[in-house]
């Protein structure tokens, strides 16, 4: 599931739709071997100044692309959300993303936001001053005073009555627990140079160290760390708690080290209370639900696509035994472990190559994003 779609019709350095559906054309075709895109969101609709009508006019521009969802973020008004969910509604489009900060989390179950994206959506809905961190009476507060408050002010019946809300209505929770964790150790020397960073083109590692440098900038000192190491397990505990309530809860990264990290969210999703077996239905049949695709894949039977991870260890006994993979069958095609080892050889040294940091580069110079990114 990408959560970002390129803002216009084509771009230098952003994947847009139309080059989504030529790899999986090719992926189909067995000329490429590369994740298969089950949806595609919208380019976030964020900024305070869209209206109504500038909704309309982009939702209507995002389903003539072809995109699944629209998706909504931090800064988006009330007029625009709501016109938002009609439009998605209307469309027959997902709404997902982000939780506004002037929409209160049970208004966004009632206007159908199908999925809820990062651990801040719980935090900051279940705390005791959530009506007035929405209205801004507390934008004069340290992000780490801020932080503090959430976490010693939770209000558990506020949670309990969203955890219902959510669950009547097939809400989705998908708490990308290594964002929180990025954040906590951002002044961690052995996280800022994490060796699998060698995967990532240049322009990914310098963004990626960039969000831990702003993160590390905004907490500074062992105040700070301690704030945010607090509240990635604060928000552990809810997801737990939203788990056992019965709430649809996905895997997700929502960081550059998505495939890699991804073996690391699960890991957190045990240590937040779900069992290996929650953590792998999570990542199969539900995820597979979730995009409408469970009859065709998402488990193991008689006529369902061949796609499939083989371990070497049991993942019931231990999830980070779905890090020995000993063979990868993707669209029926067998991948051993000496041919994954290659694949990784072959985009480490891609990373690494001058023409391909050329490339980034004068794309990066070209593209509409630029100033965003």
């Amino acid at each position: 599931r990408d959560m970002m779609d390129c803002p216009a019709q084509a771009d230098s350095l952003i994947a847009c739709a139309a080059d989504k559906r030529a790899w999986n054309a090719r992926i189909a075709k067995g000329t490429l071997t590369a994740p298969r895109i089950v949806a595609t969101s919208s380019y976030y609709l964020e900024s305070p100044e869209l209206t109504p009508a500038d909704v309309s006019a982009l939702a209507a521009t995002y389903q003539r692309r072809g995109l699944d969802a629209l998706k909504v973020y931090n800064r988006l008004s009330r007029p625009a959300y709501f016109r938002a969910a009609k439009e998605a509604r209307e469309r027959g489009m997902r709404l997902v993303g982000h939780l506004p900060k002037a929409i209160a989390l049970p208004e966004a179950v009632a206007a159908g936001q199908a999925s809820f994206e990062h651990g801040h959506i719980l935090a900051r809905h279940c705390f005791r001053r959530a009506a007035a961190w929405r209205a801004g009476a507390l934008d004069t507060l340290a992000p780490a005073t801020l932080l503090d408050a959430v976490i010693h002010e939770h209000d558990p019946a506020a949670c309990d009555k969203a955890f219902t809300r959510m669950r009547a209505a097939g809400a989705w929770y998908v708490p990308t627990h290594v964002t929180r964790e990025e954040d906590a150790h951002a002044s961690d020397p052995a996280f800022v140079d994490d060796p699998r960073l060698a995967y990532l083109d240049p322009l990914s590692r310098w963004a990626f160290r960039d969000d831990l440098s702003g993160t590390a900038n905004a907490f500074p000192g062992k105040r700070g760390e301690h704030a945010l190491k607090a509240y990635f397990r604060h928000g552990l505990r809810l997801t737990g708690a939203a788990h056992r309530a019965g709430v649809q809860v996905l895997v997700g990264t929502d960081t550059a080290l998505g495939g890699i990290r991804y073996h690391d969210e699960m890991a957190h999703l045990v240590k937040a209370g779900m069992s290996p077996a929650d953590v792998l239905r999570a990542a199969t049949l539900e995820a597979a639900r979730y995009a409408g695709l469970d009859s065709d894949t998402g488990s193991i039977a008689v006529g369902k696509r061949a796609d499939l991870v083989l371990l070497d260890a049991n993942p019931l006994e231990s999830i980070a035994n779905t890090r020995r993979i000993r063979a990868l069958v993707h669209n029926g095609r067998l991948y051993d472990r000496q041919q994954l080892d290659a694949l990784l050889v072959f985009a480490k040294r891609q990373a690494a190559a001058p023409h391909n940091w050329a490339k980034l580069l004068w794309a990066f110079a070209r593209s509409s994003v630029t100033s965003e990114l």
